[in-house]
């Protein structure tokens, strides 16, 4: 061989592939080397799709079972477990739905899927039973069609569907995440796989402090993001329903393909009892019609409260013609007419009143005709909830009688849908023939009240949440006491009870209560902005603008922390870095009365000319203005300052008198009686600067 020969060069493809195998095989070792040393991988802990893609599912095998899988403290699913292999006499029966197939405020226990499996397992001995509860609270179908998908894998031979509340919860979110490439989210799911990665990332965060709001976001996982900011009118309500309809046909589809009956229930909401959550005139009025429309609101507001409902529904009925979109008027007229025992006029306002709302948390007539529509078009069974609760409720009136809140039936109402669902299927004939017996569902249900249908403490919260939205502040605030009472350690009753005791002036032990919540845990925008406004109505300024500040850093995006923060620094005198907060609550929430006025006020009034700007004051307090329907005697006070400073002195003068009037025999006329006489002497008000 030749010494001066040059080196044969290694062929590429061999070179390649050892490369290659070096670099594989390096990092199987760090990957095997991580895991023994405990790194988990994210997907280990967090799902990088939120639920929408099937990648993390909602059961994981453990042994010869499936139990629920739980990345979360925050449990989304229900605690469930059924055979990994179908036993040959098995009755296997998946619920999907959102938290009112979940059994929310208890758990699957007192739902009807869990009363369902009692009572055939009593009825059917020689079959082995599982009834498996698989809804997601606040689980819209988008998320269900995913849940649907994983379910029909575990062999079925029954899937109910109870869902139709939560459509309008987060589209928004979901056709944003649809829209993400399928290479990018190959590249996410792979990384999320890798030790390595996930050590890495748990390596940087200690050396990088971690925004909140930020953690908080990614730590989505199968939670639901809720926006109650939205306003839908007819036609985007109608796309929804459209989606929905799709997304009940694609589950009929896998049931069919797996073998599985199909029941579809259309779902039952608290209509005479719940108020719309938010009302909006969508139609186009001119400034007479719509003075015309606030005073016939009013007028009929005043009229109902004052007994005289026959004149309620005379005013009602011109607001109704003017401005037949807000669904305020309509639940108004379902009260009036329910006064005149006008039953079936009072059935159909309620119902036009919830499906007028413009941001539903109830199911609107829309889901609940496709839900019927495609169970006769899919050949699946149709047990309509909806129709049961009118029917077993006096003049057809579904409210607290069945339902604890807004959507969720009581312990009576699951049991009555649990009645229903055996019989439609004993009839269907899937049971093998033996039909509903009504003393063995009676002697199961008396049992199962033996053992745990006695109110816990997440019951007794709920129930104070309700009644403090219905405006009954003495009675929720007796329920959360008895919450804290029974469970002290339950963090959500301790800060319901501070916040009913802030509501109604009782600082000093509201604070114990939000310091309490606080120390279990509960570090929110909205835990830590209740104690900041404790506080603050208490004087503590320094303490109180600690906590709004750390509201602001958990969620940018919760508005009444951006509004007590900008108030709170009004009141130190500091008018200009108030502002911002005030434009960023309107910013969140363009219809949120509060930082509307807020910031007219300020940009009206601030003792600094440089912070001051009369027209935008005018554009803001004129919608706030609107959105109270001139009625608000605060709003006409900042609408007066504001028109005062840019030089509208008659229309300050007219308004300030108008707010007076409504302010009549209170307390708080003198000080807007004071500044109206400034605005007739042609001089605007200015607060008075910080010392």
């Amino acid at each position: 061989m030749d010494p001066q020969a040059a080196p044969r060069p290694f062929p590429l493809p061999k070179l390649l592939l050892f490369s290659t195998v070096v670099v594989v095989g390096f990092f199987a070792i760090v990957e095997g080397l991580l895991a023994l040393a405990g790194v988990s991988t994210r997907l280990e802990r967090e799902d990088p799709f939120w639920g929408f893609s099937g990648l993390v599912s909602v059961f994981e095998r453990h042994g010869d079972e499936y139990r629920t899988r739980f990345l979360e403290p925050n449990r989304v699913f229900n605690d469930q477990q059924f055979a990994a292999e179908k036993p040959g006499n098995g009755l296997r029966i998946f619920t999907l739905g959102g938290s009112s197939a979940y059994g929310y405020p208890w758990s699957a226990d007192a739902a009807f899927s869990g009363v369902l499996g009692d009572v055939l397992a009593e009825a059917l001995p020689e079959r082995h039973v599982e009834s498996i509860n698989a809804a997601g609270i606040s689980y819209a179908l988008h998320r269900l069609r995913f849940v649907a998908r994983e379910v029909v894998e575990y062999q079925p031979d029954v899937l109910i569907l109870y869902s139709g509340h939560n459509e309008f919860i987060e589209p928004d979110f979901f056709a944003a995440l649809k829209k993400q490439t399928p290479r990018r989210n190959r590249l996410l799911e792979l990384l999320w796989h890798s030790r390595l990665y996930s050590g890495m990332e748990l390596l940087a965060s200690r050396f990088s402090p971690e925004d909140p709001a930020s953690a908080s976001a990614a730590r989505f996982d199968m939670f639901v993001r809720r926006n109650e900011t939205v306003a839908y009118d007819a036609a985007q309500k109608q796309a929804i329903v459209d989606a929905f309809r799709d997304g009940l046909r694609e589950i009929a589809g896998l049931a069919r393909a797996h073998g599985a009956h199909l029941v579809l229930m259309p779902v039952v909401a608290n209509l005479r009892d719940w108020r719309p959550v938010r009302s909006v005139v969508f139609e186009k009025l001119s400034e007479a019609e719509y003075q015309e429309w606030a005073r016939a609101l009013a007028e009929g507001r005043q009229q109902l409260a004052g007994g005289h409902p026959k004149e309620a529904v005379d005013a009602l009925e011109r607001a109704r013609r003017l401005a037949p979109s807000y669904a305020e008027t309509w639940f108004l007229l379902g009260r009036a007419y329910e006064a005149l025992q006008r039953w079936d006029d009072a059935r159909s306002a309620y119902a036009r009143a919830a499906d007028l709302d413009a941001s539903p948390v109830r199911r609107i007539s829309g889901t609940n005709d496709a839900v019927r529509a495609v169970a006769a078009e899919e050949g699946a069974l149709l047990v309509d909830a909806e129709r049961l609760f009118e029917a077993q409720s006096e003049h057809g009136l579904v409210g607290f009688n069945w339902i604890e809140d807004y959507v969720h039936p009581t312990r009576e109402g699951h049991q009555r849908i649990a009645w229903k669902l055996w019989q439609a299927m004993a009839e269907a004939g899937w049971l093998g023939g033996q039909p509903a017996q009504r003393e063995v569902f009676d002697r199961v249900v008396a049992r199962r009240q033996v053992s745990g249908s006695e109110h816990n403490a997440v019951w007794l919260f709920n129930q104070a949440s309700v009644l403090r939205h219905q405006g009954y502040l003495d009675q929720a605030t007796a329920r959360y006491r008895d919450a804290v009472e029974l469970r002290p350690t339950y963090a959500p009753a301790q800060a319901g009870l501070g916040y009913a005791l802030q509501q109604s002036g009782h600082y000093e032990e509201a604070l114990v209560h939000h310091e309490r919540a606080l120390a279990l845990g509960l570090d929110t925008a909205e835990s830590r902005t209740n104690l900041g406004t404790t506080l603050f109505a208490m004087g503590r300024l320094d303490e109180a603008l600690r906590h709004l500040q750390r509201a602001v850093e958990l969620d940018s995006g919760f508005a009444p922390a951006q509004i007590n923060l900008g108030a709170l620094l009004e009141a130190r005198g500091e008018p200009a870095q108030a502002v911002p907060f005030y434009r960023r609550a309107v910013a969140i929430d363009p219809t949120g009365v509060e930082q509307v006025n807020n910031l007219a006020w300020v940009l009206a009034t601030a003792s600094d000319p440089a912070v001051r700007d009369g027209a935008e004051a005018v554009q803001h307090a004129e919608e706030a203005a609107r959105l109270t329907e001139h009625r608000n005697p605060q709003v006409l006070d900042t609408l007066a300052a504001a028109y005062a400073e840019a030089g509208r002195f008659d229309d300050a003068t007219r308004t300030a008198g108008q707010a007076i009037e409504l302010l009549a025999g209170s307390p708080d006329a003198a000080p807007v009686a004071e500044r109206l006489a400034g605005y007739q002497a042609g001089r605007p008000y200015h607060a008075a600067a910080a010392r």
